[in-house]
């Protein structure tokens, strides 16, 4: 059973969370710099870490031409929960996408908070193919029913899906990158959410959909 930030609600049945590790594993950090570097709901980087760490890769990237891929994901409809059941429990989904993510990601890619409910994934060193089949294992994560506590005991099910967005690094610096995925996940809410779009870096080439009537699996690409 895991503690939301408000203990009037539970989440239960969450693994571990991957940001008490986060902390365990630099224990010499102060409070303060910890502070300056992660999201305060989630533990999660937040986006000055997340551009510190997109800037090296992309070094990295330029160098080598190792893959870099970056998710972009936005939650669908995320307004209305907050309207309809209330922030706690909007903080508590939050909380339950940060954890989702830190499951299906490995220890060497970063998964950051930009604020609000938009969270962002950056992959090194994986194949593009391997990198969307993350995408779609994140998105079937999150779409997992959440059981939640209320303080009178009653379990809430709350139930969430994200459009994410998707882009392999090419002659990118961070904030384009950044933006393609961004608008790769725009495309993905547009045409009904609960689904991932690849953007090339072409625009010329048409994204690739996953999910949805018509649509193909991006995770497909990966054989």
């Amino acid at each position: 059973m895991s503690n939301s930030p408000d203990s009037s609600i539970r989440i239960l049945r969450l693994g571990d969370s991957g940001s008490s590790r986060s902390r365990a594993a630099h224990p010499a950090w102060g409070r303060w710099k910890w502070e300056a570097t992660h999201d305060p709901l989630t533990d999660l980087a937040n986006r000055r870490l997340l551009e510190d760490r997109l800037a090296r890769e992309l070094t990295r990237w330029r160098r080598s031409r190792a893959p870099l891929t970056v998710l972009f994901i936005d939650l669908d409809r995320f307004g209305a929960i907050n309207g309809r059941l209330g922030h706690q429990v909007g903080d508590a989904v939050l909380v339950h996408t940060a954890e989702r993510l830190q499951q299906v990601v490995r220890n060497g890619d970063t998964v950051a908070r930009l604020g609000g409910d938009e969270f962002v994934v950056l992959i090194p060193d994986l194949a593009p193919a391997m990198a969307v089949a993350t995408a779609e294992r994140a998105r079937s994560a999150i779409a997992q029913p959440i059981l939640l506590e209320d303080p009178h005991g009653s379990v809430i099910e709350v139930r969430v899906t994200a459009s994410i967005g998707v882009a392999v690094a090419a002659d990118d610096d961070g904030p384009a990158l950044l933006h393609r995925s961004d608008l790769a996940m725009y495309e993905a809410k547009r045409t009904g959410g609960d689904r991932c779009r690849l953007l090339h870096a072409l625009p010329a080439r048409p994204p690739c959909v996953s999910g949805g009537e018509g649509g193909r699996s991006i995770a497909s690409r990966g054989g």
